[in-house]
């Protein structure tokens, strides 16, 4: 049994409707980001279509953003399809969750020159299973 599960299902359903995105935030620096075990079951991952979207959202937030000048690192849950990691762009750091599964994620991302945090929700794919899934 996934000890984490409950924790990760709560993760998933407020990063869906959530309005304020800073609490999906968080929620996941309050009660995984900061669970020793959790981390010790992440391992290092590329995700190559992650990272052209959040670098993407990126130039929303900055137009300094730059792909050949950015670096992202991204961890991946054992158990399930769930990735974090942290992304530097532009003079901008900021924070990614995503659900590969529901294709689904959020960008944290200070601003250029205000330090204020943009939150941006994002959908990579139709998720799994839906009527346009797999359609061209």
């Amino acid at each position: 049994m996934d000890p984490h599960a409950a924790r990760i299902v709560e993760l998933k359903r407020i990063l869906s409707s959530e309005a304020d995105l800073e609490v999906v935030t968080e929620y996941f620096f309050d009660h995984l980001a900061d669970n020793r075990d959790f981390m010790r079951a992440c391992q290092s991952a590329e995700h190559p279509i992650l990272r052209a979207m959040v670098l993407k959202l990126a130039k929303e937030v900055t137009p300094l953003a730059d792909e050949a000048q950015s670096m992202t690192m991204f961890l991946r849950y054992k158990q399930v399809p769930f990735y974090h990691g942290s992304v530097l762009t532009g003079g901008c750091m900021g924070s990614v969750l995503y659900f590969d599964n529901i294709g689904k994620g959020l960008l944290g991302l200070t601003g250029p020159g205000d330090g204020k945090m943009h939150y941006l929700r994002f959908s990579t794919a139709e998720p799994p299973g839906s009527a346009n899934a797999g359609r061209n």
